[in-house]
């Protein structure tokens, strides 16, 4: 229960676009340190920690502790699709768009309701130029996501690009039709 209040109140956050102070953050990333120092096979504190880093964009060490998350709760699937994703989140920003791939195409074996990794994935395929590939990766995006009224904005307008990308124009407009209705 603390772990889905704590997982709320960041996207929440996130959402909102406000944060806490930094000092109240450093104080948050203190405590699950210190509580990790008392108990080290704490999976909940390993689990938060990760969660504090993924917050401020710190991927490669939300990575790191939500394997130990992970190792030490083998069942948390949860862990396990934030380690992954995170580690194929940082691949993607770091421009490696195929080890990005690989990693959104496990995060959505583990939970294929991620709409961050499922709308990924088709950003990886387009920067690769896989454009048959983005078109389903958004095409099964949108067909997810149908009750999203921004997931179904933001694919569509996604397939449109491909579809431009592509000169089938028509395909692209409609696209647009939908984005428009």
């Amino acid at each position: 229960m603390k772990r889905l209040l704590l997982v709320f109140m960041a996207i929440l956050l996130m959402t909102c676009g406000t944060a806490f102070p930094l000092r109240a953050q450093d104080s948050k990333i203190k405590a699950y340190q210190d509580a990790i120092k008392a108990d080290p096979k704490n999976a909940d504190a390993h689990f938060n920690l990760g969660y504090e880093y993924f917050n401020r964009k710190q991927y490669s060490l939300a990575a790191e502790e939500f394997g130990k998350s992970e190792k030490l709760n083998p069942k948390d699937l949860q862990a396990k699709e934030l380690r992954v994703f995170s580690s194929a989140y940082l691949a993607y920003l770091q421009n490696n768009y195929g080890t990005a791939l690989e990693g959104f195409k496990e995060t959505l074996k583990i939970n294929p309701k991620n709409p961050n990794a499922a709308n990924l994935l088709g950003a990886a395929y387009l920067q690769l130029k896989q454009y048959d590939q983005a078109e389903k990766a958004y095409q099964s995006y949108l067909s997810v996501f149908t009750d999203d009224k921004e997931a179904q904005l933001g694919g569509n307008l996604n397939l449109a690009k491909v579809y431009a990308l592509q000169k089938r124009f028509l395909d692209a407009v409609g696209c647009f039709q939908k984005v428009l209705t």
